[in-house]
């Protein structure tokens, strides 16, 4: 026979019993053998099973070394200190029952619905299989209440008579760790939750899912949905993943939440904060999804992607979200508080959806060591978005800063108390229309690899003062207003410069292009009144040489450089100050300088021409994209173009990010080859409707660089 299991009080003496299926079973012999079991209220059952599913089999774990040397894997030590489950019976409890603490092995445990299962005293329960809870586990006293499951983990919550369903130690200095090899699922009826508690002094709750595996993986997964973790305020909850982790629902009281991607653990009792090294050999690590829920404070590490849509945290120190390799996406009208820091630092992108909400709140006893609000991305190409409606403030103490390897765009508002803001990118900083940007307490430093533009005449900056500086590309303002209340605006810009709107400092207003022209037609930049002390000065200077003047859209150039690319520089780079308003404060003492200024020497603003060889277009869904290749010709030299560029073609403009001779946009690709006085180029037009036989006038404009050019359009294929 395959084997049997007698019920409770079931008492058998053997003369010869085997138990012997087929081939892959082993033999039992139980010949004059007596089995037993003892009288209880709840009685246990023999059980004689040839081919039995164990479950997980034990380990030895490794011997440290005695001379001081580290063993082969710390991490199976670690693992192996705590990871000594034995196997046993299938335990399906069936009521209360009261247990006095100790080391309990099971090859399965399953608490029913409406069962308290209590333990006096500190508890490690070991399963080698599956381990499923639906009533109450609970731990009186001190110390650890440890679940280790390699198998799956599943917990349904339900509010009986009984209590709510959940795992319990809350008197002082106790705590819970689960550490679950398989999958961890947790949920609850509609209206109820199931509950992980530590809440006496230094209480902390630890669920640790996929703790078998060495690396990440894809199918051993941690779900939460509708858990709630309570603990000390100086304690902390803690989910670890091996594979996908997402918590839907779920909330954390007392302490803050921590969610990390782990490879490796150990035994977690007294956590202190540090947490295993990353896995450099597998960089792509598993994502983590939290949806709704509201938690004391939020702590997240992986090396994926990081979604939290709709969640809400107020009233804890921190909130930081960490992932070498992914990306944070904030969305569903998140509203995420921290009385202290707020720091978000991604591998990939950064967005911030409309109408979410991202602060520190400070407070009472918030000192400014470890403060304040840093949001930034790493990797190659990754921008940082702050949508519509989106509020990221900054009300604590501490240092302000976001920062892009590539574009930060802002369309909702950035607000900081800080006494130091500072925002750059390896890419462009484009406020968008409607935007708002104030740090009343410090001066915001804007640095771009590329351009800071500000589009749709809307926006409204306001700081102690500003110093804004672009590297390769332009500096294009068009705002409402842009008020330095205590200091000055320093705007200095390799490429062109062009302000609209109302530009007003305290002191001194500098407008400054290293290498090319300055357009503040119909602008006003003025400074304010001053009693005691001198106002300040208004500023404008370009040490730029003249470039060509452009061709006009019908391709008749009036100065486009010759084949060569040379040109005459006798006059200077241009200021355009049509219109404008350019006033100094009235003062006791003595009004400030109004001063337009070319330098008589200066840099020379290279030119080319975009000789066009080859054009051709075809029709698609979209519209018609038209394909121009060419050769830019001119003393190029070593001219570098990489970074923020501005190509136009007839009415349609775009700036692009250079790299490895390649940028592009939603409607202009461009290549550039290598050369000192010819580069192949490729100009790619998207657009919804283009007319056959038309002249096009191209423009490529880079600082200190600009170039000509003109084609007939072609007729779509």
């Amino acid at each position: 026979m395959r084997g049997w299991t007698k019920p409770l009080g079931f008492c058998l003496v053997a003369a010869c019993v085997f138990a012997r299926a087929g081939s892959g079973e082993g033999t039992i012999d139980s010949t004059d053998a007596k089995f037993m079991t003892g009288d209880a209220p709840v009685r246990g059952t023999v059980t004689v099973d040839g081919s039995a599913q164990l479950g997980v089999a034990p380990g030895l774990g490794n011997i440290p070394h005695r001379d001081g040397g580290a063993p082969a894997r710390a991490a199976e030590i670690r693992a192996g200190s705590f990871r000594q489950g034995l196997g046993g019976p299938d335990f399906v409890v069936p009521s209360d029952i009261t247990l006095p603490g100790g080391v309990y092995d099971y090859r399965s445990l399953t608490i029913s619905r409406g069962v308290t299962v209590r333990f006096t005293s500190a508890t490690t329960i070991r399963v080698a299989g599956d381990l499923r809870i639906e009533g109450r586990l609970v731990m009186d006293g001190p110390g650890g209440l440890l679940l280790d499951c390699p198998g799956d983990f599943t917990c349904v919550g339900h509010d009986d008579a009984s209590g709510a369903a959940g795992v319990y130690a809350d008197d002082d200095d106790a705590y819970v760790v689960v550490s679950v090899g398989g999958l961890v699922d947790v949920s609850a009826d509609a209206g109820a939750a199931f509950r992980f508690e530590a809440t006496g002094r230094r209480g902390q709750v630890v669920v640790l899912g996929g703790a078998s595996l060495d690396s990440a993986s894809s199918t051993i997964t941690v779900t939460l949905s509708d858990t709630s973790f309570a603990t000390a305020s100086d304690g902390l909850a803690y989910v670890g993943f091996g594979g996908p982790a997402t918590l839907t629902d779920c909330t954390a009281t007392g302490g803050p939440l921590y969610v990390h991607s782990e490879q490796a653990h150990g035994d977690y009792s007294g956590i202190d904060g540090q947490f295993e090294s990353w896995d450099y050999e597998n960089p792509q690590g598993p994502p983590a999804e939290i949806h709704g829920g509201s938690f004391a404070g939020l702590v997240v590490w992986t090396r994926g992607n990081v979604v939290l849509g709709g969640a809400t945290t107020s009233g804890g120190e921190e909130v930081s979200v960490g992932s070498y390799f992914g990306s944070l996406d904030i969305d569903g009208a998140a509203s995420l508080e921290a009385t202290t820091r707020v720091r978000f630092t991604l591998g990939g992108h950064v967005a911030i959806g409309d109408g979410c909400v991202v602060r520190t709140t400070g407070g009472a006893g918030t000192a400014a060591r470890d403060s304040g609000m840093s949001i930034s991305t790493g990797g190659w190409y990754n921008d940082l978005t702050i949508g519509e409606d989106v509020v990221v403030e900054q009300l604590g103490p501490g240092d302000f800063e976001m920062n892009a390897s590539r574009d930060v765009r802002i369309a909702g508002t950035v607000r900081s108390s800080a006494t130091s803001a500072f925002i750059a990118a390896g890419g462009n900083i484009d406020i968008l229309d409607g935007s708002h940007l104030e740090t009343t307490d410090a001066t915001l430093r804007m640095f771009a690899g590329g351009a800071v533009t500000a589009a749709g005449g809307t926006a409204e900056l306001s700081a102690l003062e500003y110093d804004v500086r672009c590297i390769s590309g332009d500096l294009d303002l068009d705002v409402s207003s842009m008020d330095a209340t205590a200091g000055r605006i320093v705007a200095i810009s390799n490429g062109m410069v062009r302000l609209r709107g109302v530009y007003t400092a305290a002191r001194d207003v500098q407008v400054v292009s290293l290498k090319d022209a300055i357009d503040v037609r119909r602008a006003t930049l003025r400074t304010l009144d001053q009693t005691s002390a001198a106002s300040g000065f208004v500023r404008l200077a370009t040490y730029g040489l003249k470039p060509p003047e452009a061709a006009s859209d019908d391709g008749d150039a009036e100065d486009i450089p010759d084949d060569d690319g040379e040109k005459s520089y006798g006059s200077r780079a241009t200021i355009d100050a049509v219109g404008a308003t350019m006033t100094t404060g009235s003062s006791d003492v003595l009004s400030g300088d109004v001063l337009l200024q070319i330098a008589d020497a200066g840099n020379e603003v290279k030119t080319a021409k975009l000789r066009v060889s080859r054009v051709r277009a075809r029709r698609t869904a979209q519209g018609v994209v038209t394909i121009v290749q060419g050769h830019m010709v001119g003393k190029l030299g070593r001219t570098d173009l990489r970074g923020a560029g501005r190509v136009t073609a007839g009415r349609t403009a775009r700036r692009i990010n250079l790299e490895s001779g390649r940028g592009s946009s939603d409607a202009i690709d461009l290549r550039v080859g290598r050369g000192a006085r010819s580069r192949r180029f490729q100009i790619t037009l998207r657009e919804s409707a283009a007319t056959a036989g038309t002249h096009v006038m191209l423009r490529f404009s880079h600082a200190g660089f600009h170039a000509w050019g003109r084609f007939r359009r072609p007729t779509a294929q």
